[in-house]
């Protein structure tokens, strides 16, 4: 039912590598660059957090990430703003966007087209345009990534070591999908958790792949889902089991990890996470991250996790492309704002 989007997101390392050899940078980066941050809403913020996430947790570049209209005041003059929108007419990206430049802001731009890239050639940003080939923003997360990425090499906050690791990463991502032609992850998955209103837990440097994951299942398998990180979740949210274990049946807890444990207190927290869960009728089942660096095991987890979400809508026979009540709700807020 929803193959032509299954395909695009299997294709995810493909697009990747055709993004690392085709984007290119018009204009050029301001001088004197301290830190970079990424402005971004749904499907194209994810990108930059999945960098930021990365670069700060491995590397201890200054890479921030905002799901925001305003710009916060701690970052300096010598940030560059960038802001991520797929379309292009996002308008809280917009707001973003006016916001850094009046506000005296370095600012870049990644789209594929819009009012965003008209307001970068008007202005004269330096912008990175990417193909206008795909049907939702949440689709073009490969290109939009790499795009980010390129975006920090002109900077020169990052160099040769990061960009091997991405190229690392696309390998990683192709043996994945070598994989699922002996063993369907996805669908597997998905078949356990199919009904269930889905419990992601995960950990410092995963959170990324658990958010793109609950957007993924809000969006295209119209499921509720939410988000819990460790260790923070179990000094509060394990409390909501307590007094409510009839609910935990209908509850699937998908832990988001390696298969590697770096932190044995953390390790520790899963398996007891775990045996609570089990012990009060939970479903509880594994996403296991791929590749042997922090990037990798992000976008890995991601590809399984994307794919899981299209699997869940064939499962429920639903289109996973349709948003119905985002663009009631997207046309509101322009009808609201141009009245």
């Amino acid at each position: 039912m929803n193959r032509e989007m299954y395909e695009t997101i299997l294709n995810m390392p493909d697009f990747m590598e055709k993004a690392l050899k085709e984007l290119k940078l018009n204009g050029e980066v301001p001088l004197e660059i301290d830190g970079i941050a990424f402005f971004g809403m749904g499907g194209s913020g994810i990108a930059g957090r999945i960098v930021s996430e990365w670069l700060n947790y491995e590397w201890g570049v200054n890479v921030y990430s905002y799901n925001e209209i305003t710009i916060p005041r701690n970052l300096s003059r010598n940030t560059l703003i960038t802001l991520i929108s797929y379309s292009g007419n996002t308008e809280e990206t917009l707001m973003a966007a006016k916001n850094a430049i009046n506000g005296g802001y370095k600012v870049a731009v990644i789209s594929s087209g819009g009012r965003l890239i008209e307001i970068a050639m008007e202005k004269n940003l330096p912008h990175i345009i990417i193909p206008r080939i795909f049907s939702q923003p949440r689709e073009s997360l490969p290109y939009l990534f790499t795009a980010a990425v390129k975006m920090l090499m002109e900077t020169k906050l990052i160099g040769n070591v990061q960009l091997n690791q991405l190229n690392d990463c696309i390998e990683t991502l192709y043996n994945v999908k070598k994989g699922l032609n002996t063993n369907n992850i996805p669908k597997i998955l998905a078949e356990k958790v199919y009904s269930k209103i889905i419990s992601i837990f995960t950990y410092t440097p995963l959170t990324p792949a658990a958010i793109r994951f609950k957007q993924s299942l809000n969006e295209n398998s119209k499921v509720m889902a939410k988000v819990e990180v460790i260790p923070e979740a179990c000094h509060n949210a394990i409390m909501e089991w307590e007094e409510n274990p009839e609910i935990l049946k209908n509850i699937a807890m998908i832990i988001i990890r390696e298969d590697v444990m770096k932190e044995r207190l953390i390790e520790i927290s899963i398996n007891t996470l775990k045996e609570i869960a089990l012990q009060r009728g939970a479903t509880v089942e594994e996403l296991h991250a791929s590749g042997s660096n922090v990037l990798s095991n992000i976008l890995s987890a991601i590809y399984i996790g994307d794919l899981v979400s299209i699997e869940l809508a064939n499962i429920k026979g639903i289109e996973a492309r349709r948003i119905n009540l985002i663009d009631y709700l997207k046309g509101k807020i322009r009808s609201s704002i141009y009245m």
